[in-house]
């Protein structure tokens, strides 16, 4: 006489192998976490083009120039960035300081084409001034509910993981427009990109819009992202050094 298990039993089993497929949910990281190591962040000065493609027509946009440096004192290291993004005679200008050990954010100020704005960051305060074009500053003052990273440098966090295919992260961050919200950030193999064997992330931040950004292994810089929006597949590439550095 042949056995057969009750429907129980089977469907026990089937949720049993569902769950079990499940991908497991993101570590939940904030400024501090063990995970972070700020000396994974190098000095540099970068070039990247930034180009539309739809099909196998190109469209060339702007380009960014992304300059990084540690700056120390007796109150610690701080990792510094002055960001430049010029697009069609346009330029955005970024600068921001970041705590080198916690990668906590300090400051963040801005000047672009309709508004400039100074932010301060303690803890969860943000502090600052929001001025549009051809009108007075407006103070900022807003406590938010968890400590945050800023949403500008959220790849200086990516580049300061411990970076390995399986590592999955969500992060707090905040913005000016957006306020706080969180951004998942996947690592999903690896690649050779431009020369160099690369880190593959999935950067997600909200459930419709993603980017794929590819990191180098060895020199943990940010190589290429590309996003796809409406059907175009926006492209941020970085331009080889002409002289890299010997050895």
């Amino acid at each position: 006489m042949r056995l057969w298990p009750s429907p129980l039993v089977v469907c026990a089993l089937l949720l049993a192998a569902s769950v079990d497929a499940q991908p497991a949910p993101p570590r939940l990281l904030l400024p501090g976490d063990s995970l972070l190591d700020g000396r994974r962040l190098a000095s540099a000065t970068l070039r990247y083009t930034l180009t539309a493609w739809q099909g196998a027509a190109s469209v060339p946009l702007g380009r960014i120039t992304d300059r990084q440096w540690r700056d120390s004192s007796a109150a610690g290291v701080v990792v510094r960035r002055a960001l430049v993004v010029e697009r069609g005679g346009v330029q955005v200008v970024d600068s921001t300081a970041t705590d080198a050990r916690t990668l906590a954010p300090q400051r963040h100020a801005a000047q672009q084409p309709t508004r400039r704005f100074t932010l301060a960051y303690a803890g969860r305060r943000v502090k600052g001034s929001l001025a549009p074009e051809g009108f007075p500053g407006v103070p900022l003052d807003t406590l938010l509910a968890t400590p945050f990273f800023d949403a500008a440098s959220w790849d200086l966090v990516l580049r300061a993981l411990p970076l390995a295919p399986g590592v999955h992260v969500q992060l707090p961050v905040y913005d000016l427009d957006g306020g706080l919200h969180p951004v998942e950030l996947r690592v999903t193999g690896r690649a050779a990109v431009q020369g160099e064997e690369a880190h593959v992330v999935v950067f997600t931040l909200a459930a419709n819009r993603e980017s794929t950004v590819w990191v180098g292994a060895a020199s943990g810089r940010l190589l290429r992202m590309e996003t796809l929006v409406g059907g175009v597949l926006l492209e941020q590439r970085l331009v080889p050094d002409p002289d890299p550095p010997p050895g």
